[in-house]
């Protein structure tokens, strides 16, 4: 009875021991980083209902391809397209954000959030807009 409990206690520390192994290998990966030329776009004197358009440029600056996951702006009035959601080394995509401004006046700030399998799982991105 004694081996039997002796030898369950060895294989339960053992998987235990290969669990942390398995998460540490993952915690390692995605060391790649994207570097956006610009997170903030501002537009100054926009008349209300009219669309406007943000384009913020990006780079994958490392040896690892990234995909882009996701894209979510924070209000359901702004759209967006990714030129391309999966980038090789040193390629460049963009990422426009369109925002209907139909109800809004004054300063309006429109984020968005973009995940990615990086280092820095998110990257925020910001329109800025003076509607009138």
């Amino acid at each position: 009875m004694k081996k039997l409990f002796i030898s369950l206690l060895f294989l339960i520390s053992s998987c235990v021991s290969d669990n942390k192994k398995t998460d540490h290998h993952i915690q390692e990966k995605g060391q790649a980083e994207l570097h956006f030329i610009n997170t903030i776009v501002k537009l100054d004197s926009v008349k209300s209902g009219d669309t406007v358009t943000a384009n913020f440029k990006f780079t994958n600056n490392s040896n690892e391809s990234v995909k882009i996951e996701y894209v979510n702006p924070d209000c359901v009035c702004t759209s967006f397209s990714i030129s391309n959601e999966n980038l090789a080394p040193n390629d460049t995509a963009y990422i426009q954000l369109n925002f209907d401004t139909k109800g809004y006046y004054g300063y309006k700030k429109v984020p968005a959030v973009v995940k990615a399998n990086t280092r820095s799982r998110f990257y925020m991105i910001s329109l800025i807009v003076d509607i009138i």
